[in-house]
């Protein structure tokens, strides 16, 4: 599986561009093919922790799909807030239809599956950072929402992070108290959109890139 960035640009593996987050010509990464999809039947009876793996590893198979399995699993324990085990947290949608569930998001740790995602990409950088061939030490770059602010500034990091997000979002006081947003955030008064657009320019920005590596980081931009 191979990417190309919406702004044209190198062909990269799957993990080269979840390393980079946005190309240095300021695109976002999509998929050159999409993989053909599996038959149904071949997914009934999986638990949802396989689904999920052999739906990364269609994606990104840089990884073994047992890989992917231990990934996953690791990242999900990682959201636990107490001594019992983790378990997504879902709900029959009713008694007539038994198969079908739906994924409370309200009742993940901050409220939002931005936890799940979170979780799933830090365990990723964290597992595959060392296999990339950038110097320096990956850091984090996140222009993001409120719900995915408030639950990447709620987990402690093993790398580096940095958030920007709008202060006009419904949580911003909510996010301001937490411990990490003195060191770990940056807020903005302008409209997302516009700032965004700032965003992708300073990572197609090679003197950034350059300071960066000067001071021995990488940026990954999400």
């Amino acid at each position: 599986m191979k990417y190309i960035s919406t702004r044209g640009g190198e062909v990269v593996s799957g993990l080269e561009a979840v390393w980079r987050g946005i190309s240095s010509e300021g695109g976002l990464y999509i998929p050159q093919a999409l993989p053909q999809p599996l038959p149904y039947q071949e997914l009934m009876g999986r638990s949802l922790e396989e689904l999920m793996a052999e739906f990364f590893y269609r994606f990104l198979p840089d990884l073994s799909l047992d890989d992917w399995k231990a990934l996953l699993s690791h990242a999900l324990r990682s959201l636990k807030e107490g001594p019992e085990s983790f378990e997504l947290p879902l709900a029959r949608v009713n008694n007539y239809l038994d198969r079908y569930y739906l994924l409370l998001a309200d009742d993940l740790p901050t409220g939002s599956l931005s936890d799940l995602s979170g979780a799933i990409l830090r365990t990723l950088l964290e597992w595959t950072g060392d296999k990339d061939p950038r110097p320096g030490r990956p850091l984090v770059l996140a222009m993001v929402g409120e719900d995915q602010a408030a639950s990447s500034l709620s987990w402690a990091q093993d790398l580096p992070y940095l958030v920007l997000m709008s202060q006009n979002s419904i949580r911003s006081r909510e996010i301001a108290r937490l411990p990490a947003a003195r060191d770990q955030l940056l807020s903005f008064s302008e409209s997302f959109d516009e700032r965004y657009r700032e965003f992708t320019r300073l990572a197609s920005d090679p003197s950034f890139d350059s300071q960066l590596r000067d001071r021995g980081f990488k940026p990954v931009f999400v």
